[in-house]
């Protein structure tokens, strides 16, 4: 040791900062940038947004691609009850768009059943017998090309993808009639078709 050192001690160095990370001390806020950089951001960041907004209304969306723009509200609604029904195997959802006083034709021949005409608790009856016996991979109704018309009676065709049992998947064609009877769009037939 030399005599500078022994009279004088070096001064002990103090830490700069916590130990523990969990314990820092918040920093001071920033003071964000200034000038041309900032405004040119914001400006980058606007015609980004400008430019996704334009690009999305050019692309059509699902619902205008599926014809349901040029179609009667009510005849749209009918449509959904059907798919509602189909898809998640509930046969009440159908009394909806079954005719109180009429009946229905419903012909399926993979269900054993022939063509015939029902009354719409029994058109239920059916469905209930029928979803209860299946698992309901896809069902797809048909309303992309379907014109409103002036017509009393409109055809919708369907694609109805089911598994029985352990039996493979098995894709059905069905077609569903539709009439509108005071402004409402009922079920008159469904059936099966090759």
């Amino acid at each position: 040791m030399d005599l500078l050192s022994a009279s004088h001690p070096a001064p002990r160095r103090q830490r700069r900062g916590p130990v523990n990370a969990h314990h820092a001390a918040p920093r001071p806020a920033q003071r964000a940038p200034s000038g041309r950089g900032t405004w040119r951001r914001c400006v980058g960041a606007a015609c980004c947004g400008l430019l996704l907004g334009m690009l999305s209304s050019a692309v059509p969306a699902k619902a205008d691609t599926t014809g349901s723009r040029r179609l009667p509200p009510r005849l749209l609604q009918s449509l959904r009850q059907i798919e509602s029904a189909f898809r998640q195997g509930d046969a009440a959802r159908l009394a909806g768009v079954l005719p109180r006083d009429s009946k229905v034709m419903v012909g399926l021949d993979s269900f054993s059943r022939a063509k015939a005409y029902y009354a719409p608790d029994q058109v239920i009856l059916i469905f209930r017998k029928i979803f209860r016996n299946l698992q309901i991979v896809h069902f797809h109704l048909e309303y992309d090309d379907l014109e409103s018309s002036r017509s009393e009676l409109l055809y919708v065709p369907a694609t109805w993808s089911v598994r029985r049992g352990s039996s493979g998947l098995r894709d059905l064609r069905l077609q569903f009639t539709l009439r509108q009877e005071g402004g409402v769009y009922y079920v008159r037939g469904i059936k099966e078709v090759d």
